[in-house]
């Protein structure tokens, strides 16, 4: 459990005193479209130096644009609005002095501000407007917000206790429309300040504040060097070794060369020619040559034999 104060214009820029007292401060940041509380920045400035827990309030005014105002609210509080640490509170509370809140204000500033930085709106109500306040107000479309509700049994300063806490739920929480039991903090005494109790530790505060559709961040990619100029290749043509002949031959021209290889070929040609022809009558004179020797010898051996024969 977390004692939380908050503070407006009233209390100045010295709120010493109340950081003092306190574990956070929830600071009132703008009304309608143009006011901003002048003691603003010093009071953010003072409650993180303290190292206490922040918020922010904007307080919504009747009959005046909801979206004009909730982007009057973001322009003012800047960087805060996706700080995961700080919850976005819009303070719901007629007073006399402002024309009487419609009801349909908290989900079109919540809807506003979650489209611009994925935040869930806490929303400030009494225990009376939850349950209607004389109005009709219907709160189904802001049970799943973070609710802060307002109610005092004594109201004359004496600070929380047990005591206190048994009466309010015993008769605020155990029957209270729409939110049931699930109360974020509540506001239990103004005197001499608005003094409220935060059900939950820092992680919890924390974890309600944070954006819920927070946008995934995408590793920087790796730096990559710079080519460099590559120098161009060298390219050798290969050498053909000469012939003897051809590098002490003339040059001839293309028309020259050409007769000269008809003619080669034409020699060529008679040549194969020749050799074919000498080719095949040689053979045939060997043959008749061959023939008639042995021709000569088988006569020379029968009358051998026929001679023997006869004696």
């Amino acid at each position: 459990m977390l004692k939380i104060a908050d503070v407006s214009s009233y209390q100045g820029n010295n709120i010493n005193g109340i950081l003092g007292a306190n574990d956070g401060v929830i600071v009132k940041a703008t009304q309608s479209t143009d006011y901003v509380n002048p003691s603003y920045q010093a009071q953010v400035d003072a409650t993180r130096t303290a190292g206490k827990k922040l918020g922010v309030y904007h307080f919504i005014q009747g009959n005046v644009d909801v979206n004009s105002q909730a982007q009057h609210f973001l322009d003012t509080i800047g960087d805060l609005a996706t700080d995961d640490q700080v919850p976005l509170i819009l303070d719901f509370e007629n007073n006399s002095n402002y024309p009487v809140l419609s009801g349909n204000e908290p989900r079109q500033f919540a809807d506003y501000v979650f489209n611009k930085t994925g935040k869930k709106i806490w929303l400030y109500i009494s225990n009376s407007d939850i349950r209607g306040g004389g109005h009709g107000y219907y709160w189904s479309d802001m049970q799943d917000n973070p609710v802060w509700v307002a109610g005092y049994p004594l109201n004359d300063g004496s600070g929380y206790s047990q005591d206190l806490q048994d009466w309010a739920d015993q008769h605020y929480f155990s029957n209270l429309p729409w939110w049931g039991e699930n109360v974020t903090m509540w506001q239990f005494d103004s005197n001499p300040y608005d003094q409220s109790v935060f059900y939950g530790d820092q992680s919890t505060w924390d974890k309600l504040s944070q954006r819920v559709n927070k946008p995934v961040e995408q590793p920087a990619p790796a730096p990559q060097p710079e080519p460099q100029p590559q120098p161009s290749p060298t390219v050798t043509q290969p050498t053909e070794p000469e012939s003897t002949a051809a590098s002490t031959a003339p040059v001839q021209s293309e028309s020259a060369s050409t007769s000269t290889s008809a003619t080669n070929e034409s020699s060529s040609a008679t040549s194969t020619s020749d050799n074919s022809a000498n080719s095949d009558s040689k053979p045939t004179g060997v043959h008749e040559y061959n023939a008639s020797f042995l021709l000569k010898v088988a006569n020379a051996i029968i009358d051998f034999f026929n001679h023997l024969f006869k004696k």
